[in-house]
């Protein structure tokens, strides 16, 4: 998510504080500046997390990362996984979990995307050190709801809540995992549901150039240079 919200950057580029407002006529331009900057701050933030390898692959480090998350023990035995719920409900909780990462006293799962993205944005351009009208808050809400809707994922629709987005993102998943491997999810360990659940969902992200099999900061770029038209 943090990926998706530009406006979280602003608080980095704020130094201009004799800006009063920002005019309309530069407030597309100013959106795409602030993308920009935001994604190349968040692909350094991630890539500067403990683990995280810079050249390998975008599955190997999220599977990597998802491991660290769960803790696994040696018999791929996690605390974080309820074994007396379905695999799906599971797997909805991890996915939420990292979603809201960071963000569990903002985000509303029972809202939808574009309402959420809203908020979000209404908090950071309070810390602005110039006014930003409710019109233009809109309009950055329509610019990130966009680059959500870029990324081309099955069945995510923005004006739907945020939990029922998981939850078909999570069957589509499923459904990948079931489609590809010969695996019995009933009968597999945690560590390999949680694992072949990754790999299946990375694949659910489809815009034109991007691949799960190459690292991130490509995969980021690519994105870039589809939505930024210079």
């Amino acid at each position: 998510m943090k990926l998706l919200l530009p406006l979280i950057a602003l608080s980095l580029v704020s130094s201009i504080e004799s800006i009063k407002s920002i005019p309309d006529e530069y407030f597309d331009q100013f959106l795409e500046d602030v993308t920009l900057a935001t994604v190349q701050y968040h692909i350094d933030w991630i890539e500067s997390i403990k683990g995280w390898k810079e050249n390998s692959t975008l599955e190997s480090n999220v599977i990597h990362q998802v491991q660290v998350y769960m803790k696994f023990d040696a018999d791929d035995y996690s605390s974080k996984w309820d074994y007396d719920l379905s695999i799906k409900a599971n797997l909805v909780n991890l996915a939420s979990n990292v979603l809201t990462n960071d963000l569990t006293n903002v985000i509303n799962l029972n809202q939808t995307v574009l309402e959420n993205v809203h908020t979000l944005i209404s908090g950071y351009v309070l810390r602005l050190p110039f006014y930003l009208g409710e019109n233009k808050v809109l309009k950055a809400t329509r610019f990130v709801a966009g680059l959500i809707k870029q990324l081309d994922i099955p069945d995510l629709d923005v004006n739907k809540s945020l939990k029922t987005n998981i939850d078909s993102f999570v069957t589509n998943a499923l459904a990948g995992i079931e489609a590809s491997t010969n695996s019995d999810n009933m009968v597999s360990s945690v560590k390999t549901i949680v694992e072949n659940f990754v790999t299946s969902a990375l694949k659910l992200i489809r815009f034109k150039g991007y691949s799960s099999q190459v690292n991130l900061h490509d995969n980021a770029y690519t994105f870039l240079r589809m939505i930024i038209k210079k």
